[in-house]
């Protein structure tokens, strides 16, 4: 079953049916769908699909070779052998005099390092529109680095061509819940903060099993469904990985600063910064900065993938228990007990989304959202969400793992703590918690329209 990415295939579909000679690129990380798009976007249509090899140009022209004439020529018992590249766009090009065809090339980065000339290659075909006009050619690619350095740059050859570049991002939230539609909001939140609503780890989930079975099936069994992904994902980008898991441990466990995760991982700052920029090119971390301050080097660092962060969290520190079994006997002291408050940084998360994507009530456009610290840590602001100039902005104080309803105290404390970002004149409030408020704190924002919202809420 195919589910969400409408916007995408609506813009697939519009650059087909204009019958002119197209090129699109989707990319994303790894598992983010970009294939199942592709191939659900060219149902009904006539396809050449190329997965390109982590090999030489040879074994990728006889590969390209194959999966030409499988489309135009499938009773062919002996492929003819293609000598170039180009003589394989030459026989699509006479192929699409008569049909109307998709040309997909999968994991093009790879083509592109065996026989480089492959982006002029292509670029003369779309400048020949005429001949090739009855074409339209879909790039896919996981390596976000090589896609806006390579293919995107000034100076690539389909720079000029005007490539459409779809960049795919895993489901949010609430299209994660639509995987597990019988689950509470507190299962279907935590679904997403183990998966970061990435379709390929969605759709290996049993939807009618309990989030614990799922959880021990994907993570804490000997042979496990994601036991060995992260580990995988990063022998194919990365070496020295002992050095790589003691940075990706350290931030799991908290130390978010740039010399706290040097100190814990043995290294000095600046080679700590060459491994982070790696992490970086693979989209598993990012930088945060203060949203409305004008000091941005007070940043830290977190892991955006959420597969990893929960991996790096509960998994990597005990393989050995898993590895014996004994992980059935700890898992409720070394992990339930700990999801509440893993659970604190997915849920600042899920706001942002509520309220970038599915909140309409607010009285201004949000241009930046974050979270707002100042130079003493104990000035923090939980949630802060501003227009193009903060000058207007939503301050939020949110709670996961209090087990109390917030009341008109945190409201007092929230205003008080907002009074510290001066550059914001207009300011909105909101409050939310897992555990509701009280009946004083809901009067109080009816009035003065405060915005408080629930887990159940941003579900709806």
């Amino acid at each position: 079953m195919f589910i969400g990415r409408k916007n995408e295939l609506d813009t697939l579909n519009f650059l087909w049916n204009k019958n002119i000679m197209s090129c699109a690129l989707i990319y994303g990380k790894k598992y983010v769908g970009k294939t199942l798009l592709a191939n659900e976007f060219s149902k009904g249509k006539k396809v050449i699909f190329f997965s390109a090899l982590p090999s030489t140009a040879k074994e990728n022209l006889s590969s390209f070779t194959k999966a030409l004439f499988s489309c135009i020529s499938p009773a062919l018992h002996i492929l003819p052998v293609l000598p170039d590249f180009e003589t394989i766009f030459e026989n699509i090009s006479v192929f699409a005099k008569r049909e109307h065809v998709v040309l997909i090339i999968d994991d093009f980065s790879n083509l592109y390092h065996a026989y480089p000339n492959i982006l002029s290659l292509i670029n003369n075909y779309m400048e020949k529109g005429v001949s090739f006009a009855n074409s339209f050619i879909l790039l896919l690619d996981s390596s976000s680095n090589f896609v806006e350095n390579t293919l995107l740059s000034s100076s690539s050859p389909l720079y000029k061509q005007h490539l459409t570049a779809i960049k795919l991002s895993p489901f949010d939230y609430r299209e994660t819940a639509t995987f597990f539609p019988n689950y509470s909001p507190e299962d279907k939140a935590l679904i997403y903060g183990i998966t970061g609503g990435v379709p390929y780890y969605l759709a290996k989930l049993d939807q009618n099993a309990e989030i614990k079975n799922n959880i021990m099936s994907a993570f804490f069994l000997r042979n496990a469904l994601f036991m060995e992904t992260p580990t995988l994902i990063m022998k194919q980008e990365l070496r020295e990985l002992t050095t790589y898991n003691a940075i990706l441990t350290a931030i799991a466990d908290g130390c978010t600063r740039l010399n706290e995760i040097a100190e814990r991982a043995g290294l000095e700052t600046g080679l700590c910064v060459k491994y982070l920029k790696s992490f970086f090119y693979m989209d598993l971390i990012e930088k945060e900065t203060p949203i409305a301050s004008s000091d941005q080097k007070k940043s830290f660092y977190k892991i955006s993938d959420f597969l990893f962060r929960f991996w790096y969290r509960f998994v990597f520190p005990n393989l050995s228990h898993i590895a014996s079994g004994r992980i059935f006997l700890s898992y409720p002291t070394v992990v339930e007990d700990h999801l509440p408050a893993y659970m604190e940084d997915i849920f600042y998360e899920i706001v942002k989304e509520y309220f970038t994507k599915y909140c309409s009530l607010l009285p201004f456009e949000i241009k930046n959202i974050g979270r707002w610290w100042g130079k003493d840590e104990k000035d923090r602001i939980d949630l802060l969400a501003t227009d193009i100039e903060h000058k207007r902005g939503l301050f939020g104080m949110l709670q996961y793992t209090g087990g109390r309803p917030m009341d008109i105290s945190d409201l007092h404390d929230l205003k008080k703590e907002s009074e510290k970002v001066t550059a914001v004149k207009e300011k909105y409030y909101c409050l939310a918690n897992r555990s509701g408020f009280t009946d004083v704190l809901k009067a109080k924002a009816a009035d003065d329209g405060i915005f408080l919202i629930t887990l159940p809420q941003m579900y709806r």
